[in-house]
């Protein structure tokens, strides 16, 4: 009987160990994966659908999604996280490495999906899944990609009125480099601390403020007269308001378009039928009034141009 005692505790013995083996080896271990898995709030660290590579998403994969996953969204009139936009087109020009995910819909309403990856030796991985586009050919419902070099290649915008369209385009080249990115809603403010002021030359010959290059990728021109920027009661010349930083062209443009579309400021605009070119007539302005033509055509040709009241398309033409 002192015998079977004596076996009953060996086993007894045996089993716990065993069990506290157990514990401390799997048991122990697996709470330890899991807390280092949530964070200060209790909640656990999944990996975000932006680390998935687009093969691994579902296909049924949509804008809310990629809103939640912290992509940069092109929404309606709204863009979503446009903040990882701004910081990874400020890593590519600077040559830092860096990811983003880019979502957006065709017209039709199917989700098309972009990654750029900048990495360490310099390589841009640019890869589009068109595999949502239900309304294009069964051939191209592919992931495609290509390589580019950052050294040869940056981030541009193409601005037309609410439209913002970025490509990458190479550095060296023109336009006709272009790879586009995407479309999205372009945030027009108005800026009302400055004031255009016109004054007419003898000659109406044309005069380059600012050349493509330093500065802007495109020229400005007067055409009939200089301008001179009034900021804080203090008038200076247009290139010098603009090489000084303290006026951003874009803002002339942005604020024409908020007149047109407001109905502000007594302008009456026209367009030319070469892609996008429009006229700014603001000719009740003081003293003499003015015209804006903002060039954008099919060609690349960004210029901004302002000149005499009847200015007009042919007067630009070369």
């Amino acid at each position: 009987m002192k015998k079977l005692g004596i076996v009953f505790i060996i086993i007894l013995f045996i089993v716990l160990l065993l069990v506290f083996i157990f514990y401390n080896f799997y048991i122990k271990d697996s709470n330890n994966n899991v807390s280092n898995n949530i964070d200060g709030n209790n909640t656990i660290n999944t990996v975000s659908l932006e680390e998935k590579s687009l093969e691994d998403l579902s296909i049924e994969y949509s804008l809310d999604d990629a809103i939640s996953d912290g992509c940069f969204v092109v929404g309606y009139n709204v863009n979503y996280n446009e903040e990882k936009l701004e910081s990874f087109i400020s890593n590519i020009e600077n040559k830092t490495p860096d990811k983003i995910r880019i979502a957006f819909s065709t017209p039709e309403g199917d989700t098309i999906l972009v990654d750029i990856i900048l990495s360490n030796d310099g390589k841009i991985l640019f890869r589009q899944d068109n595999r949502r586009d239900n309304f294009s050919s069964e051939e191209d419902r592919i992931i495609s990609e290509q390589t580019l070099s950052v050294n040869d290649y940056r981030i541009v915008e193409d601005i037309l009125g609410e439209s913002k369209t970025l490509y990458f385009e190479n550095r060296n080249e023109d336009f006709s480099s272009r790879i586009f990115i995407c479309s999205c809603f372009y945030n027009i403010s108005y800026n009302s601390n400055f004031e255009l002021i016109f004054k007419s030359r003898k000659d109406l010959g044309m005069k380059t403020v600012i050349e493509k290059g330093t500065y802007l990728d495109y020229n400005i021109y007067t055409f009939g007269g200089n301008v001179f920027v009034k900021i804080n009661d203090e008038e200076l010349p247009l290139e010098d308001a603009i090489k000084q930083n303290k006026l951003n062209p874009q803002d002339i443009v942005d604020n024409c378009t908020i007149d047109v579309k407001e109905n502000k400021n007594n302008v009456n605009s026209d367009e030319a039928s070469d892609g996008g070119t429009r006229i700014y007539r603001y000719s009740s302005a003081s003293p003499e009034g003015y015209s804006i033509i903002k060039r954008h055509t099919l060609d690349g040709n960004r210029d901004l141009y302002i000149g005499v009241p009847y200015m007009d398309f042919n007067d630009i033409k070369k």
